[in-house]
């Protein structure tokens, strides 16, 4: 039975074949044991039952040899189940060859008791040479059902000797007897083959499971490290912005106190403030991340809405401008304070006016719009772009972790956002615009709603 390739992962499809190999031999070995012990009794009975027949001697012999070959794979069998040892994954092909071999000759030696005492034996014996021979041929067929080639090697010398045994009679009898140990013989093969290919099937499916859920697992780390990536460069961004006041407030203090005049020392003091400021800002930001990754929580600060739009398009105008997109800003709120994480909330503006870009590729006529409005107590941004829109089977799942639409996206971006909106107690949605593209808005609580959701 070959095991079909996987064309996603060569990994994948090795770890198949040895889970398919482990699982054929796991099914052989638990019947071993108990099949070698029915060969040697079976033997037995035979030789005893021929101690008075002319054949007696080939009869020891016969027995003999099947007592020995089915001893030696027992002992075999009881010797590598005590031993420590485990067989490489490249010895399951030599194991499957070792099968084989051991039911050839088994089975070949089943095969020739009809061949050789049929016609010599007495009417009880050609019935007790019939049950040894029919038996044996489904017995071997059971267990080696996991492994199709050594089930043949087994059943099929045992079958064909039974058929030249019972045409050479030239009984009519012997003669439909023969048609129905075929068609017994076949029904039985094909059972080996449906077991065998159920088998298979089955532990592809479990691996195909597994290989899943460690692809998800890998996934959620990744996210998370997306995350906290995206987390990272807002925080870079804003901390850029003081510690470049704070160095030029250092600067011109060195410069004034290289020709010290009395009105230059309370510029000098004046600066130092400034600095001292700026740092104290820094560990704020600082502090506030710590907060969120202690907590969970985002660390919550007025902050006006459309100077976070204004900032976060500063911060993407090379993005735009390599990319050849028009931006509009509509910034019509006359409430837009709303408590909330500044980096976080930035890092959602970030995230839409990118997927916004991306949205607009292979568009001629590129122009994102950016509208901050007040609709009652809620501070509402749509960003509107000019692509080519989102198609419908995708809208439902838009927002769940993993759903892109990018040939290299993560599927990360608007998960977080919709997490980061959902925990300052807003509402994402992404709705299609009448003409191209699509509109992704958000709502946030004005400042006096904010608190009373974050209070509670």
């Amino acid at each position: 039975m070959t095991l079909e390739k996987d064309n996603r992962s060569p990994l994948s499809a090795s770890h198949q074949i040895e889970r398919l190999r482990a699982e054929q031999f796991s099914h052989i070995a638990r019947h071993t044991p108990g099949v070698m012990l029915a060969n040697i009794c079976n033997a037995t009975v035979f030789m005893a039952a021929s101690w008075d027949r002319p054949y007696r001697i080939a009869a020891l012999c016969w027995g003999a040899l099947v007592i020995a070959i089915a001893s030696f794979v027992f002992l075999r069998r009881k010797t590598r189940r005590t031993s420590t040892y485990r067989p490489a994954a490249s010895s399951s092909r030599r194991g499957v060859y070792r099968a084989v071999g051991y039911a050839a000759a088994l089975g070949s030696c089943w095969g020739a008791l009809p061949l050789l005492f049929l016609d010599q034996a007495s009417v009880g014996g050609k019935l007790l040479i019939a049950c040894l021979c029919s038996g044996m041929l489904g017995g071997g067929a059971f267990v080696l059902a996991s492994i199709p080639p050594a089930a043949a090697a087994f059943s099929g010398p045992i079958a064909l000797g039974s058929f030249a045994a019972l045409l050479a009679s030239g009984d009519r009898d012997y003669l439909l007897t023969t048609i129905v140990l075929a068609v017994y013989s076949a029904v039985l093969m094909r059972a080996v083959w449906n077991y065998a290919e159920g088998l298979e099937r089955r532990v592809k499916t479990q691996v195909e499971a597994e290989s899943k859920a460690s692809e998800r697992l890998a996934r959620l780390h990744a996210s998370g490290l997306h995350a906290l990536g995206g987390m990272a460069s807002g925080l870079a961004h804003e901390i850029a912005q003081p510690l470049a006041a704070a160095s030029a407030y250092v600067e011109t203090s060195k410069r004034l106190l290289r020709e010290p005049t009395s009105e230059a020392l309370p510029l000098v003091e004046r600066n130092l403030q400034g600095a001292s400021e700026q740092i104290g800002h820094v560990g704020d930001i600082v502090d506030r991340l710590r907060h969120f990754l202690l907590e969970g929580k985002p660390s919550s600060s007025l902050v006006h809405l459309r100077s976070l739009i204004e900032e976060a398009c500063r911060a993407n105008r090379r993005a735009l401008e390599n990319a050849n997109v028009r931006v509009h800003l509509r910034l019509e709120a006359t409430k837009d304070a709303v408590q909330a994480d500044r980096v976080q909330i930035t890092q959602v503006l970030a995230n839409l006016l990118r997927n916004a870009i991306d949205a607009m590729e292979g568009v001629s006529d590129r122009s994102i719009m950016i509208a901050c409005v007040n609709e009652d107590d809620w501070v509402r941004v749509d960003v509107a772009d000019s692509g080519a829109g989102v198609d419908e089977g995708v809208r439902e799942s838009l927002f769940e972790p993993f759903m892109t639409t990018k040939p290299k996206g993560m599927g990360v971006g608007l998960a977080m956002s919709r997490s980061i909106v959902e925990a300052h107690g807003g509402r994402i949605w992404m709705e299609p615009n009448a003409k191209a593209g699509s509109t992704f808005s958000f709502v946030l609580p004005c400042d006096r709603c904010a608190e009373a959701s974050i209070t509670t």
